[in-house]
């Protein structure tokens, strides 16, 4: 018979997050290494790991036992310092009420007893208690603390107490050398005798093997901010028994004594079998899927598809594909039982419609759905767009649909509100996230413990490769390091120039180091999750949250994810001030040549993915002229794409420098619209299944190929030479197709999100091509309102010289006539008040409500200090808000002081300036970019007329009158020279050929910048060429 020690006192690492570094799947593992067929975890005021843990059990033939540490105090309602004193006590459920009852004592804790930590008092115990097993916990529970106090008398009145509101309670005695424990064993044994209670035996296990103490450490004491007490060889926890012992290890770490002897010690280790076996139920692990109607959904499904197909068919070519397609994607849903899921994405898209709120025109793999496109949840048609259904769902695929929209980011909160409201508050909540160390932070953490300089830790980490993940390969995720050490020769030398430092950085890798609520993804359960799931305090007002994660939540629940995308609001907000909605369906709008030329230039600034430089420095090149062509550039132009050259590859090719590569038809049919080149992971699974694999395959070669899992792709080549021979296909060329294929792998695109994100691309560049007024204010209040903060101080730049090159002038802030965002008036932009720091949105309001204001007296009296403090008011006075206020002999300076005393200087933007310097009109430029963060009204372009520089036609010669020349370079033998001109139109740069320089070299040569010129020149394939120059009079 074999002598087995079942624990019943262990934290995981994503459940005592910060505390533990034992992973679930080793601790199976190791519990099936043990002959153990029950496990535990009680993990630290936390439930968040119990549902991965019985999936993992559940797998491995291995009874999974619920517990919880919690933290008992005397009363959850006072929350105040003076009275948060926290003991810890085990609890294990031991029948189904008790894992029901469980949950109950967690969410309590976590939501009306939080106060820095869950807590649970006496009364919460005593109400939940019955079903459950409790265990005394460590020196840090009450009775291990009366006992410590000399109080006897009180640990078997909580003794008592226990025992009549659980259904079993047990003393737990642990190894450890340390003198508190060594006491507590002693007392407790003795308390086991008088109060007839049972020993158990535990040993609070934090990590798997005994040599992880070290690891366990340096986790810990990066979570406290405590790094430099590693090198001081300093433990936080006193011992370094807290390991997953077999029986003959915890028999053996015992510290014997005169109450602790051979016997008691086989005694309570024998009764950590008796408590696993007490423990009968079964953890519900059925998939709750949520209904959107009691009636026949799928029924109901099948009408709102076929009664949207008979309203479009007749507009289509090729009606019998459509129907065909139809058929078949309804066929695998119902066969899921997805119905109800479509259903329900469809309302809450059509409601938030209905109510103003932004939704984009698709997002992921589900706009390769015909059913998605009839029920309006996306709005490219798969059928003209050939997106792939496989590639979103497939019958052989069990999983749950991942169906992301987005929405207007400002109003995001509502459609918590409203699923909420419409699926009821103890049906939905939010769902949990881990913030998670991975490899490069890994390795820089571990630096950081071992004292190795910053600097060479962050050039170590720069060699971890990154691999896409998510549906839609938009997230981009640390390599792991023992992956990253074989396919990475750089690091592996590293590897041997810091062996401790890579120990150290893998043996704290892919551990959960702070939990938090995901901002998008939401649970919609058609029962009531009270007492079904881990609820936390959530961030949002009116609805639940949950500690589970998103995976841990989709093994018995469905997410549905609503995320936040600002471009969307911003054309929603455009569209509404022009008054017409763009129509996806429009042909004769998605071929407007205005717009592509925009997009096919350098001049992409505002357009939704393709404004970075990255992508203006490739557009010119790559001018796309359909939807289809720039969802390839937005497949391509993305950073292994481009650390490869296959955008340059392609850019060749396109450009006729280079030919496509023909290998065989196989390969070269399904890549034929991306010229050869494997962009879309579409692409791939239509290339496999051409050498005789199915979808599926080909989708589990794409996901194999981006975690770079090498055995795998191994196991695919092997077949796939196999299956190229079957087509005579040479195993030369079919090498040599497996490799492009694998690597374009781990960077190919989903073609479903690209086209739809293509869209959003197109329709704002729509906006900017024929209403750029009113679209670039909203770009403008964007920027300042959603990002504002000092890393996108480029991006206020560009937008402010993109909007000059439009010939948008600026209007100065004011305090009647300014909204809070930027607003138009006059054909021009009146700056918003959001742009001026020091600022806030609350001093806004506050002016809003009592504005007009007469002069700066009427002002001073009817606002409030409260709202509009006095640096509001010195801010409002130097940013030029108030100098429509100004009577005819005042200044800025006469306001200042009938608030200030008669003092020199003035703090503004964090700045104390001098009242002379801020007085000095010559430095009004530089005060404007001080608090604005650019230069609007005092920029030389917005005082100039515009030149109408996009109106221009090809070969147009034209004429300005006044423009200052900001830098010139001379022409050379083979290269044009350059006039860098200040127009109306923001900074032009204007080519000077040799016989043109000839002609005005005189004048060029003697160029000032303070000086004021006239130039004619001509427009020639969008670029300005000079004619002849003259100085101004």
């Amino acid at each position: 018979m074999l002598m087995l020690y079942y624990p019943h006192h262990v934290h995981v690492a994503n459940g005592s997050v910060g505390d533990s570094i034992l992973r679930i799947k080793d601790y199976v593992k190791k519990g099936k290494e043990y002959g153990l067929d029950s496990l535990t975890i009680t993990d630290h005021g936390s439930l968040s790991a119990m549902f991965d843990f019985v999936s993992e059990c559940n797998q491995n033939n291995i009874k999974p036992i619920i517990g919880m540490e919690v933290y008992e105090t005397e009363d959850i309602l006072i929350k105040d310092k003076e009275h948060n004193t926290r003991y810890h006590l085990v609890l294990l459920a031991k029948t189904e009420e008790g894992i029901s009852n469980l949950l109950m004592i967690h969410n309590i804790a976590s939501t009306e007893g939080f106060y820095y930590k869950p807590r649970v008092d006496y009364n919460i115990l005593k109400k939940y208690g019955k079903g459950i097993i409790a265990l005394s916990a460590c020196v840090a529970g009450r009775i291990p603390n009366a006992i410590l106090h000399n109080d006897l008398k009180k640990a078997i009145r909580m003794i008592q107490q226990y025992k009549k509101i659980f259904d079993d309670f047990y003393l737990e005695i642990q190894p450890g050398e340390f003198d508190e424990q060594i006491i507590v064993n002693d007392a407790l044994v003795k308390l086991s005798k008088l109060t007839n209670t049972e020993l158990i035996a535990t040993n609070d296990i934090h990590y798997l093997n005994k040599e992880d103490s070290i690891a366990h450490n340096a986790h810990v004491l990066l979570g406290r901010k405590q790094e430099t007490l590693f090198l001081e060889n300093k433990m936080i926890y006193p011992d370094d028994c807290y390991w997953f012992m077999d029986r003959k290890n915890i028999f053996e770490s015992f510290k014997r004594t005169k109450f602790v002897s051979d016997d008691i010690i086989n005694e309570a280790i024998e009764n950590t079998i008796k408590v696993s076996k007490k423990c009968l139920y079964e953890v519900d692990n059925n998939i709750y899927m949520p209904k959107y109607t009691e009636d026949n959904q799928d029924e109901l499904l099948y009408n709102l598809c076929y009664k949207r197909l008979n309203n479009i068919i007749q507009n289509k070519t090729n009606p019998f594909i459509y129907v065909k397609r139809l058929e078949k994607e309804l066929n695998v849903i119902n066969n899921l039982g997805f119905s109800g899921y479509f259903l329900i994405v469809r309302d809450y898209i059509n409601w938030a419609k209905k109510n103003d709120i932004a939704v984009g025109p698709g997002r992921g793999s589900a706009a390769g759905s015909l059913v998605s496109y009839l029920l309006g949840i996306s709005k490219p048609d798969p059928i003209k767009y050939n997106l792939l259904f496989e590639r979103f769902l497939d019958a052989n695929r069990a999983a749950i649909p991942d169906i992301d929209v987005d929405f207007s980011p400002s109003k995001r909160d509502n459609m918590f509100k409203y699923i909420v409201n419409k699926y009821g508050y103890d049906h939905c909540a939010l769902v949990g996230t881990f913030q998670i160390r991975k490899a490069r932070k890994s390795i820089k953490d571990a630096g950081r413990l071992l004292g190795i300089e910053p600097r060479i830790c962050n050039e170590i980490s720069q060699n971890v490769p990154t691999v896409y993940y998510g549906d839609n390969d938009e997230k981009m995720v640390d390599l792991d390091i023992k992956t990253s050490l074989r396919v990475n020769k750089t690091l592996s030398d590293y590897e041997k120039q810091y062996p401790d430092l890579f120990k150290l950085a893998i043996s704290i890798e892919d551990l959960p180091s702070s939990v938090g609520v995901h901002a998008a993804g939401a649970i919609i359960s058609p029962i009531s999750l009270t007492n079904k799931i881990p609820l936390i305090k959530p961030n949002k007002e009116g609805i639940l949250a949950t500690s589970l994660n998103l995976d841990g939540a989709e093994k018995s629940f469905v997410k549905f994810d609503f995320l936040g995308l600002s471009y969307i609001e911003i054309i929603h907000n455009t569209e509404k001030e022009i008054g017409t909605f763009f129509d996806f369906e429009s042909d004769e709008l998605l071929n407007d040549k205005k717009v592509w030329n925009m997009i096919s230039s350098k001049h992409t600034t505002g357009i939704f993915q393709i404004s970075s430089k990255v992508y203006k420095d490739r557009m010119f090149r790559l001018k796309p002229k359909t939807i289809q062509e720039l969802a390839a550039c937005l497949a391509l132009i993305r950073g292994p794409c481009i650390s490869t050259k296959l955008d340059e590859k392609y850019m060749r090719i396109l450009e006729g420098k280079d030919k496509i590569e023909y290998i065989c038809d196989e390969y070269n049919n399904p890549t034929e619209d991306t010229l050869g080149i494997p962009v879309f992971q579409e692409q791939i699974m239509n290339i496999f299944v051409n050498f005789g694999f199915d979808l599926s395959t080909g989708y589990k070669f794409i996901k194999a190929a981006a975690k770079k899992k090498i055995d795998k792709l191994k196991e695919y080549k092997e077949e796939f030479i196999l299956k190229a021979k079957q087509k005579n296909i040479s195993t030369v060329k079919a090498e040599k197709i497996f490799h492009i294929l694998e690597k374009s792998g781990e960077y190919s695109f989903n073609r479903a999100h690209a086209v739809s994100y293509a869209f959003i691309s197109y329709c704002s560049a729509y906006l900017k091509c024929h209403y750029p007024l009113y679209y670039m204010k909203n770009i403008l209040s964007n920027a300042f309102v959603k990002v504002k903060n000092d890393k996108n101080k480029e991006l206020y730049k560009d937008i402010l010289e993109e909007c000059r090159f439009l010939g948008i002038k600026f209007l100065p802030p004011d305090i009647n006539k300014s909204d809070w965002e930027f607003s138009v008036e006059d054909n021009k932009i009146r700056i918003g008040l959001c742009a001026i720091k020091g600022l806030g949105e609350k001093a806004f309001n506050h002016l809003k409500e009592l504005r007009p204001f007469k002069d700066f007296d009427d002002l001073l009296e009817r606002t409030e200090a409260k709202s509009f403090n006095k640096n509001c008011i010195n801010v409002s006075i130097f940013s030029g808000i108030l100098d429509s206020l100004l009577k005819d002999d005042e200044t800025r300076l006469d306001l200042f002081y009938k608030k200030n005393s008669d003092i020199g200087y003035a703090k503004i933007a964090g700045k104390e300036l001098s009242i002379n310097y801020l007085m000095d009109p010559n430095n009004y430029e530089a005060i404007e970019k001080l608090l604005l963060g650019e230069n609007f009204i005092y920029s030389i372009s917005n005082n100039l007329e515009s030149i109408n520089w996009l109106s221009m036609k090809e070969k147009q010669t034209f004429k300005i009158d006044n423009v200052f020349i900001q830098k010139v370079t001379k022409p050379k033998l083979d290269k044009n020279g350059t006039l860098l001109l200040t127009t109306g139109n923001g900074t032009i740069s204007c080519k000077i050929m040799n016989n043109t320089y000839k002609r005005n070299s005189k004048i060029i040569n003697g160029i000032r910048k303070n000086k004021m010129y006239k130039i004619i020149a001509i427009k020639n394939n969008n670029d300005c060429y000079l004619q002849e120059i003259e100085k101004c009079a």
